[in-house]
């Protein structure tokens, strides 16, 4: 889909949305976390494009990973992440759906790696310490669970929809000045819904 080079209309709503599972210290620090989450799933402009380009922006770039060439990268064969996948035909149509295992980092920069398969097909998480200013996280897991991508496809094998849904779950220990909030656990989730037309 990234090489697509005819005319291709792309309608996308994407973004994250976010809540707080728990978190100590009261509604001051609640609120101040709540302001510092991302909520920004929304639609975007619908473009139209022609050998890849729409003015200046790129199908590639579009579409998610935009910092790949290529949607998903996932390996066929061997361990690649995927629970289940399915293919069903529909009436003109067929559906292809992926559900990836769970994906789990922890570590001082579990915020900021990739998770090691369901990067290989999905945007995910990418915050650096500057982002939770002015909290810092200690003692951080995130775990990528749930991970669905669903893509419809034409009797020509063009995709006409696609939904990505990456929800990851944010468990460690926050510092915010000298207090210390154990145990905060923070569930982040990105959606992209996309349609094509031909």
């Amino acid at each position: 889909m990234k090489t697509y080079q005819n005319r291709v209309t792309v309608t996308k709503k994407a973004g994250t949305t976010s809540k707080i599972n728990y978190i100590a210290g009261g509604s001051a620090v609640q609120n101040l976390a709540k302001d510092m989450l991302p909520n920004d799933y929304s639609e975007k402009p619908a473009l139209t494009f022609i050998n890849g380009m729409s003015g200046s922006k790129t199908l590639a770039a579009y579409l998610p990973r935009s910092y790949s060439n290529l949607m998903s990268e996932l390996n066929p064969t061997g361990a690649n992440g995927v629970k289940v996948a399915t293919l069903a035909a529909g009436s003109g149509n067929h559906t292809v759906t992926i559900v990836m295992d769970d994906d789990i980092i922890s570590g001082p920069t579990a915020l900021s790696d990739k998770p090691t398969c369901v990067s290989k097909c999905m945007d995910t998480l990418s915050l650096t310490p500057d982002d939770l200013t002015p909290f810092t996280m200690e003692n951080a897991t995130a775990t990528y669970s749930g991970c669905r991508i669903e893509a419809v496809f034409d009797v020509q094998n063009r995709m006409t929809k696609l939904d990505v849904t990456t929800p990851v779950q944010i468990k460690g220990d926050l510092k915010y000045t000298v207090i210390q909030l154990k145990d905060t656990d923070v569930t982040g989730t990105y959606n992209g819904n996309y349609t094509f037309a031909y």
